[in-house]
């Protein structure tokens, strides 16, 4: 059995381009790799609590048989069902809440059921907060913010210089995780829950935030359009879903692209 993860934004999701939302031919591929016996499922750096949103957008079209939410930090299974997960240290919570509120730099900080932000961002459904004291600092999974302004691009790079955190970028957001969370880190441990060692993980994704998960997974792919860094650590480049369930599902092509 196959286990192939997805991202979601620009990957299974376009947002620009020629062809908008989730592609037909994606969603027939989709329906042929698990109609072979496999299971896909979504790898995102969204948070679980925007499950609604997600299936919104996807119009109910894609029945995922796993979730990975906030970068790796939320493993659930195809009901949204928590089976492992793990919060960022509340001390690095702490800190980066207060240099946000010095820079006056919009977070938005994944909780266990819904998102916070503070008074800078305007994200959807999610709660403003203008003290830590208005949630719980233990339980947050992942931090997410626009690098955008000058400030915000300084405050990435001095967090990616943390000991403590992993800071990592994507096409919107750069994300703050703990330590050993990545999306490649929890395709691994969703594969050996799985208990069964002849399983082959694969990952596809268009941005930094995939680089582990491309390097992590048995097979992998991503696009000829993502950065140059990004392509060094994918096995393969297709042009979307589709082709890369062509490969998947041929024995030969499989066998001269994995890496296992």
């Amino acid at each position: 059995m196959i286990v192939f993860g997805t991202d979601f934004d620009d990957t299974l999701y376009f947002h620009s381009g020629k062809e908008l939302g989730v592609r037909q031919k994606d969603l027939d591929a989709i329906a042929r790799f698990k109609n072979a016996g496999n299971q896909f499922g979504l790898i995102s750096g969204r948070a679980r609590c925007m499950m609604p949103e997600i299936d919104e957008l996807l119009s109910g079209k894609v029945k995922f048989d796993f979730m990975i939410f906030s970068n790796g930090a939320c493993i659930c299974d195809q009901e949204g069902k928590i089976l492992w997960e793990h919060f960022m240290p509340e001390e690095v919570v702490r800190d980066v809440f207060e240099q946000a509120a010095k820079d006056k730099i919009g977070i938005v900080l994944h909780g266990t059921e819904c998102l916070y932000q503070t008074q800078e961002m305007d994200f959807q459904n999610a709660i403003h907060v203008t003290s830590i004291d208005e949630f719980d600092p233990s339980r947050i999974y992942s931090i997410s913010f626009h690098p955008l302004s000058e400030v915000e691009k300084d405050f990435f790079r001095t967090n990616q210089n943390r000991q403590d955190v992993v800071v990592v970028a994507n096409s919107q957001f750069a994300d703050f995780n703990a330590n050993e969370i990545t999306k490649g880190t929890a395709l691994n441990r969703l594969t050996h829950m799985m208990s069964q060692s002849e399983n082959l993980s694969a990952a596809i994704g268009d941005s930094f935030n995939d680089e582990s998960m491309l390097k992590d997974a048995d097979i992998s792919f991503t696009f000829e359009t993502s950065d140059p860094s990004v392509k060094k650590c994918a096995a393969c480049i297709v042009d979307g879903i589709h082709e890369a369930v062509d490969i998947l599902l041929d024995p030969k092509q499989l066998a001269a692209n994995c890496r296992r």
